[in-house]
């Protein structure tokens, strides 16, 4: 049997082995004593990246650090995410959280929260936001809708996927402690082949948001 297929066939049978690449934003200028826009970026629960309102982008995880010397465009796709979310949440207080995760298939997801509270979310199949109930999400949908899709559409159907793949191969010596010993010597030893076999092996599915 080629490696390939073995590996097909080993990530359908360990379907407990979950990983994620999530990223939170939070944007809270009503409250006193706390930085106006906060973003925090974790793998597999584990905090890899922050940025805030007063600080530049910086890596929390050594490993982090040596894939952004590696790859400073992940640095600069960070830093500018970071500053256009902040532009976006001015004067607000509303949540963002977007990513990946796989088990046996890929699930991506970005949803915005106002004031607590559902508000929109991006669905993958059909390309569009979707408003919640609240008054403002649908004028705030039919503007959204016009811009950005196209981009968001490739992050979350190919960079996330890529990214995550990467990053466990990066951090394997903590994020992969679980994952099954076998799966782990098929994973290749290139990392800039692992997200290429995460998105060979595993169809992206748009239909589940967190």
């Amino acid at each position: 049997m080629e490696p390939t297929q073995d590996l097909t066939l080993l990530l359908l049978s360990t379907a407990g082995d979950k990983h994620s690449l999530k990223f939170f934003f939070t944007g809270s200028s009503a409250v006193q004593n706390v930085s106006e826009f906060v973003g925090v970026v974790m793998v597999d629960g584990v905090e890899v990246f922050y940025c805030d309102s007063n600080k530049r982008a910086e890596p929390k995880q050594d490993w982090m650090r040596e894939l952004m010397h590696d790859h400073p465009e992940h640095r600069d796709w960070y830093t500018d995410e970071c500053n256009f979310t902040q532009h976006l949440f001015n004067e607000l207080i509303l949540q963002r959280m977007c990513g990946c995760e796989w088990d046996t298939e890929v699930h991506t997801f970005d949803k915005y929260g106002y004031k607590e509270k559902d508000f929109l979310e991006f669905n993958l199949e059909t390309g569009t936001w979707i408003p919640s109930a609240q008054e403002q999400a649908l004028s705030t949908t039919t503007e959204w809708n016009k811009d950005k899709i196209k981009s968001i559409r490739g992050h979350l159907n190919k960079s996330c996927v890529e990214w995550l793949g990467m990053y466990l191969s990066y951090g394997n010596s903590t994020l992969l402690r679980k994952v099954n010993h076998r799966l782990k010597t098929l994973l290749p030893k290139n990392r800039t082949h692992l997200g290429e076999f995460f998105m060979k092996h595993l169809t992206p599915q748009g239909k589940h948001f967190l």
